[in-house]
């Protein structure tokens, strides 16, 4: 299986496109205008389109300067959940130059969203540099945030000064080797350089703190199948037959077909 073929990035899924287009060193030694309508990777159902379309109505429409904020919101979300990355964008910028206020987080979600879908190293790094400077602000207020701290560091992975990040999430887990988050996003870095056990020991340990994880089950089905172990196409195709979360069924039968 290619890079890209493990790498689709789908839903709560990410950076894995991303990371390996890095530099395997990079993490290796891990011990711990206007809007626009342009491609986008995953298709729009018609509910879906349909949806878009009446935002887009109400948002053109709307007088109340409060309600046209939440249509854009909507937008932004909706467009960055398809990878119409351009549109997705243009509304948070509309977000933020038009907000008077109280949107600071959801703005950082969306361009760490934004950055999260992009499969471009470049973009990714103006995307993860834009999300970066929000969630620093927003840490100068609550500096002890671990979401905010692990978001901020997988914008760093991406930077010049990738080890800064890497470092800043050892941290994390040492503060709280419990914290899912840092162990999925230190999964994900073993991943990337190819370190499969030491990825499934991760994903292992989100597992035996929430079982029912389905992010989780597919990176350790895919560390297991990875090192040769059938085990993980048992996982995997369990994936593919699940009905609650269909992101997570599309890309466990993606990765079996391949």
């Amino acid at each position: 299986m290619n890079k890209a073929q493990i790498a689709l990035i789908l839903g709560g899924i990410v950076l894995i496109v991303l990371l390996f287009q890095l530099p395997r060193a990079v993490v290796e030694n891990d011990t711990l205008g206007s809007p626009v309508e342009e491609t986008h990777t995953f298709t729009m159902s018609e509910e879906v389109t349909n949806k878009v379309r009446y935002f887009r109505s109400r948002w053109g429409s709307e007088e109340n300067s409060e309600k046209k904020l939440n249509f854009a919101d909507s937008l932004a979300s909706l467009y960055l959940d398809y990878q119409v990355l351009d549109s997705g964008v243009w509304f948070v910028d509309y977000l933020k130059s038009t907000s008077s206020g109280g949107r600071e987080r959801r703005i950082a979600d969306l361009l760490y969203q934004a950055f999260q879908r992009t499969r471009d190293m470049e973009s990714a790094r103006e995307l993860g540099e834009r999300a970066g400077s929000e969630i620093r602000s927003l840490l100068e207020k609550d500096p002890e945030n671990s979401s905010l701290r692990n978001k901020l560091a997988m914008t760093l992975v991406v930077t010049e000064t990738p080890m800064e990040g890497i470092q800043m999430l050892r941290e994390l887990l040492e503060e709280n080797p419990n914290d899912v988050e840092t162990i999925k996003n230190l999964g994900l870095l073993s991943i990337q350089s190819g370190q499969f056990a030491k990825a499934e020991e991760r994903f292992k340990s989100v597992l035996a703190i929430d079982s029912l994880d389905l992010e989780a089950q597919f990176y350790f089905g895919m560390s297991q199948i990875e090192q040769g172990n059938n085990e993980g196409k048992k996982i995997m195709e369990e994936l593919a037959q699940n009905d609650v979360n269909p992101a997570i069924r599309a890309l466990a039968t993606e990765y079996l077909e391949n």
